[in-house]
């Protein structure tokens, strides 16, 4: 069975993300994947990571 988490992401964050995504002419899905990507890989430091949650 797989194992779901909940990330939350500030507003700041979530308006950065939607500006890379609108920028790069990307999905949304793709900006956000890549970040779910770098969180789980632990390459999130400093002020970035500290607006991803987890519950």
């Amino acid at each position: 069975m797989k194992e779901y988490k909940t990330l939350q992401i500030d507003a700041e964050l979530k308006d950065r993300l939607t500006k890379v995504a609108k920028e790069n002419n990307w999905p949304i899905s793709a900006v956000v994947g890549r970040l779910v990507e770098r969180w789980l890989n632990g390459e999130l430091s400093g002020s970035l990571a500290d607006m991803v949650r987890n519950d």
